[in-house]
């Protein structure tokens, strides 16, 4: 059928159909733009469609449970919610008391504002077919037949709007004038940030900004936030952003790393990431480059901001990141086996790093 087909973009959102009576399961084998593997002109894109018995489907469908854990990625919240433990463990170091439901607002308003990114971040990509069958990308909870897309899309909605609702209940918990500005602006660019990362306004991901936006996202913006509503006046703002610089360029690598692994997608899909552009040698190159960074900047916030020794603890991980450093100069192209292995060893990288690191400032 024509890409551009009505049925094709109905069955794209949902793939639950009924066709004389029966009701079907249907498949989109090359949906959105991957569609021009087939060898068509950008006109002509075609895509096949294939049919599946509803109780058939119904047999080899995962719990309720399993799909919707799979589909909101839960191992990606460490990358919102380290920074403001980076933050709320220098409080506490400065003997500052905290508010609890301050410190509980922060933690479900970001929580609930990461879940929604990555909701969302698997419906667009999923209609511009940047992630199909096959790919390593999103949760693959559409692409399996897990979830309807348009689901998927509602259920992000719900978790943006929720994030608003506890972000405005705290904003009414502050003095305007002293930090209710300053947490209105960061609140609006990082929600806007995080609804633009695939989807409407930006769709930065697929500008090639996509890394440089997550580093300040997922490190400096987040703790800012976080010390903004929390105590505005105990740290200073520039001595935070660079205690937050080594997790903003954790998310940078395991995202570097991700979109390294997917370039002939990406490319397929006509979306730019800095991996396809600069090509698969120079970005292992950036990514050897980042790691060692990751750990050059250790030391760096240690001498400057005069923290604790135990910020080193964070070398642990290095055994980890010895392993990625071997993995990727042996990868040979993005569809390695050892690519996978990559992407598998970065989790144990993100938890033993971040949490060693973000760990050392609560002492």
């Amino acid at each position: 059928m024509p890409a551009s087909d009505r049925f094709v973009r109905k069955v794209l959102r949902d793939f639950r159909v009924v066709e004389s009576g029966q009701k079907l399961i249907a498949r989109v084998e090359g949906e959105g733009k991957i569609a021009d593997y087939f060898g068509e002109t950008e006109s002509e894109k075609r895509v096949f469609i294939q049919f599946l018995p509803e109780a058939e489907w119904l047999q080899k469908r995962v719990s309720f449970v399993h799909r919707w854990l799979s589909a909101l990625r839960l191992h990606y919240l460490g990358f919102s919610l380290l920074p403001q433990l980076l933050v709320i463990g220098m409080l506490l170091d400065g003997n500052i008391t905290l508010n609890p439901w301050l410190v509980f607002g922060a933690l479900t308003a970001t929580t609930l504002l990461h879940l929604a990114c990555n909701l969302w971040n698997d419906y667009e990509d999923h209609l511009r077919g940047v992630d199909c069958v096959g790919s390593s990308g999103g949760s693959g909870a559409i692409q399996k037949l897990w979830i309807p897309a348009a689901h998927i899309r509602n259920a992000a909605i719900v978790f943006f709007l929720a994030s608003l609702c506890v972000g405005f209940y705290l904003l009414g918990t502050l003095n305007w004038e002293t930090n209710g500005k300053i947490l209105v602006t960061l609140g609006v660019l990082g929600t806007i940030g995080a609804a633009s990362y695939s989807g409407w306004p930006i769709h930065y991901k697929y500008l090639a900004m996509g890394e440089v936006l997550v580093f300040f996202l997922c490190g400096p913006l987040v703790a800012a936030g976080a010390l903004t509503l929390l105590a505005p006046q105990a740290l200073s703002y520039l001595a935070l952003a660079l205690a937050a610089y080594p997790l903003g360029m954790q998310a940078v690598l395991r995202l570097h790393g991700g979109n390294l692994r997917r370039i002939p997608y990406d490319i397929q899909a006509r979306a730019r990431t800095v991996a396809n552009l600069i090509g698969f040698s120079h970005s292992k190159n950036l990514y050897i480059l980042m790691l060692i960074t990751l750990y050059v900047l250790v030391p760096v916030v240690f001498f400057v901001n005069t923290t604790s020794p135990l910020i080193f603890l964070s070398y642990l991980s290095l055994p980890v990141a010895y392993y990625q450093f071997k993995l990727i100069r042996r990868m040979r192209g993005p569809l390695d086996p050892l690519a996978k292995r990559l992407g598998a060893s970065s989790i144990y990288l993100d938890l033993s790093f971040g949490l060693l690191y973000t760990v050392s400032f609560f002492f």
